[in-house]
Parts: structure tokens; C-alpha cells; sequence
């Protein structure tokens, strides 16, 4: 069984060096390889869960709080604006 080696033609090897090139010219462009770039992307994957846990339990209680502050009953969610903290500046107690 004998193997044939195609001939490489003069476009194939043109096409090949301007990829390489071009691959070259974003790595210089941007200075990070595919490598770092997919290191990066599981990087991200791997923190995604603790920013999930983070963001469902410090950062939407904390709006919500930011809400209630505004608000004159949480059920009716009557709007107040800032008049909750006079009544508390106004407050003897505080």
C-alpha cells in the first residue's frame, strides 16, 4: 500500500501564512492568546456559582431593603419618597 502526498499548491500555502498572520496580528492586537482567553472563560465558569449565591443572597435582599425604605407598607407598597426618614429624623426615640 503506498501513501500519495498531494501536492501543496501555491494558493494553499498563501492562504495557510495569511491565517497564520492574520491569527498573529489579533494576538498582537488584543495581546492575549486563545489559550488565556479560554483559561479566562473557565475561569468565569468556575466563579459563576459563588456570584450566583452573592448576588441571590446579599445583593437582591439589599434592593429590596433600599425599597422598603421608600415604601410606606411593603404589602400595599404605597410610595413615600424620602418621607420615612424624616419621620425617623423627627423622632425623639432616635
Amino acid at each position: 500500500m503506498s501513501i500519495r502526498f498531494r501536492k501543496k499548491s501555491g494558493l494553499e500555502d498563501t492562504i495557510r501564512q495569511n491565517a497564520r498572520r492574520t491569527r498573529n496580528l489579533r494576538q498582537e492586537k488584543t495581546g492575549i492568546s486563545r489559550k488565556e482567553k479560554r483559561k479566562g472563560r473557565i475561569s468565569w465558569l468556575f466563579l459563576s456559582p459563588s456570584l450566583l449565591g452573592v448576588l441571590t443572597f446579599f445583593l437582591l435582599p439589599f434592593c429590596v431593603i433600599i425599597f422598603y425604605a421608600f415604601v410606606n407598607n411593603p404589602i400595599q407598597k404605597e410610595f413615600v419618597g424620602i418621607q420615612n426618614f424624616i419621620n425617623v429624623w423627627d423622632n425623639n426615640a432616635f
